[in-house]
């Protein structure tokens, strides 16, 4: 702020006190960081100086002073200040500044255990929650998380820090945030090890009272999380996320895998010019992780692409199937994976396939040499026709078979 604006602001305030100010007085102080009436204590707004020296004394310490914290949102609200002047300004005498002081401490030491722990665990709770950038519902749900178990005494002979982290990151998986436990860890010192296991205490004592699930990791919005760490395009990010959904079409299992991994290799496969070593450090997976998942989704991708043709090579339907009908039945295979969404196996792909040609040529001359095909198979073929049933591909099925 410049000195004219300085000035101009000046005037402001005066004619403000003139308008304003039913005692009519105009002399202003500043007091606790507020410009304030010196009459009747009307406050008008926040005085934000600039350029504020050292204070190296009593008297310029109190000069520069503006706001401390007069209440606490737990235990006992009040707070006794350690100030040598009255709410006046006045300096306090020895007499009653020595029985404030004691009043003081009476005060502290009447909190209970519970208090002083979430007493020290704000300082974790307040520098997590302003390095990272975290919904506010997050943040009440972690320190929710982290007040019952306190409530409980789990913290008990335990580290509060750790247990403030395993908050967090509980919080996290509930609610699908997309941070990693390093990020937590880097901020607040932890040992891992210890962390897990509190993770583990809080979803078997503290979620069930809440009510709610600890949720795997969403894989599409690690993608994103690990992409923009990386600096990748948005193009990358939607080519691994269909990576992901084409994989899971067809049957790969990840139950039991780090979420982490599969985005990391997901990525890894989307990006050729991406290399191992910044993948895995930005998935916060090993190197071994990401290339054991990237074989996983690229046989499962390329499963997916010419399951059919392989079948054909395999079981030699070539022998039985024209152009034109192994295309319907490519199409009528397809539709019904559009409809049910994931595949559990290739076994069971290969029987929903297979379905599809006894159905398609059923009561046709070509019977008899399907027939004499599938005979090898052990093949439920009514499970498998009731499932194309449910997708409504055998009734899409029917309709193509009248074209022939």
């Amino acid at each position: 702020m410049t000195a004219v604006e300085r000035n101009s602001r000046v005037g402001e305030l005066d004619e403000f006190f003139e308008d304003v100010c039913e005692c009519g007085e105009t002399n202003r102080i500043v007091h606790n960081g507020f410009y304030v009436c010196s009459n009747c204590g009307l406050e008008y707004e926040i005085n934000f100086s600039e350029d504020e020296k050292r204070a190296f004394n009593n008297e310029e310490f109190k000069n520069r002073k503006r706001t401390q914290p007069v209440s606490k949102s737990y235990g006992h609200r009040t707070i006794v200040p350690k100030s040598r002047i009255d709410s006046k300004g006045n300096y306090l005498l020895p007499e009653i500044r020595y029985k404030i002081f004691r009043i003081s401490k009476l005060n502290n030491n009447a909190l209970t255990t519970l208090e002083r722990n979430l007493t020290e665990a704000n300082n974790p709770i307040n520098s997590i929650s302003s390095n990272l950038i975290i919904p506010p519902h997050v943040k009440e749900d972690a320190v929710k998380i982290y007040t019952k178990t306190a409530v409980k005494k789990l913290t008990r002979g335990r580290s509060i820090d750790e247990f403030v982290v395993a908050s967090f990151y509980t919080a996290f998986r509930i609610h699908r945030t997309p941070y990693f436990l390093e990020d937590l860890t880097n901020l607040v010192p932890s040992d891992k090890r210890n962390v897990n296991k509190y993770v583990r205490l809080i979803n078997h004592y503290i979620l069930p009272e809440m009510g709610v699930n600890y949720k795997v990791a969403s894989i599409s919005a690690l993608i994103a999380r690990i992409s923009n760490d990386l600096k990748l395009p948005q193009m990358v990010q939607n080519k691994a996320v269909n990576c992901v959904k084409k994989a899971l079409l067809n049957g790969l299992n990840l139950q039991g895998k780090d979420p982490k991994g599969v985005a990391g290799a997901a990525l890894y496969l989307s990006k050729p010019d991406l290399t191992q070593r910044d993948a895995a450090s930005a998935s916060r997976v090993t190197e071994v992780t990401l290339r054991t998942r990237a074989k996983e989704l690229s046989k499962a991708t390329k499963q997916g692409k010419a399951l059919i043709e392989d079948e054909l090579q395999e079981e030699d339907y070539s022998a039985a199937l024209t152009h034109e009908e192994f295309l319907i039945a490519k199409t009528v295979y397809e539709k019904y994976l559009t409809g049910f969404k994931r595949v559990k196996s290739r076994g069971f792909s290969k029987s929903i396939f297979e379905a599809v040609i006894y159905n398609l040529f059923k009561d046709t001359d070509k019977e008899l040499l399907i027939n004499t095909l599938l005979i090898t198979r052990k093949c439920d073929m009514k499970y498998a026709t009731e499932s194309l049933q449910k997708t409504g591909a055998l009734e899409f099925l029917l309709e193509q078979k009248k074209k022939l």
